[in-house]
């Protein structure tokens, strides 16, 4: 397993795609055994909180992301 720590994403949703396709996330298709942790804010109440929610939603519920602090 591969564990990726992500800092604050402050609703930065094209930061967020740059830093996941890094990871090798390639079209919506996550690698095997990548489990990011996110450690900071993931909203910044600008206009791409809701598209990092919609990313990051289905990530939490199948346990591909764990989201520690941060609102």
């Amino acid at each position: 397993m591969t564990t990726a720590v992500i800092g604050d994403v402050g609703g930065h949703v094209g930061h967020l795609v740059d830093c996941l396709s890094a990871l090798g996330v390639r079209d919506g298709v996550w690698p095997d055994g990548l489990q990011v942790v996110q450690v900071g804010d993931l909203f910044g109440g600008g206009d791409g909180d809701v598209e990092v929610a919609r990313l990051v939603q289905p990530l939490l519920y199948a346990g591909r992301w764990t989201q520690l602090v941060g609102n």
